[in-house]
């Protein structure tokens, strides 16, 4: 990247190691952070291909948004919610 003048933004830059077997741990001396899990594309993938945590993260936010629609529906129309 350097040979053709792009710049990382280190707090941007992440790498991960995808593989089944145990996670890699990896010290890196360029100032870019190792990292279990990459988020691309609002997607997380884990360094073991699962996608646990962004099945989670997807329930979590659901849950939350029909709790507030229950609360809501007692204040306002079904129009107005739509």
């Amino acid at each position: 990247m350097e040979k053709i003048g792009m710049v990382i933004n280190k707090q941007k830059t992440g790498l991960a190691v995808f593989s089944k077997k145990m996670p890699y741990v990896l010290q890196l001396s360029n100032g870019v952070k190792f990292t279990n899990e990459i988020k691309a594309l609002g997607i997380t993938i884990s360094h073991n291909l699962t996608w646990d945590k962004h099945v989670s993260k997807v329930i979590n936010k659901t849950s939350s948004t029909i709790g507030s629609l229950k609360f809501l529906r007692n204040y306002i129309t079904t129009q107005m919610m739509i």
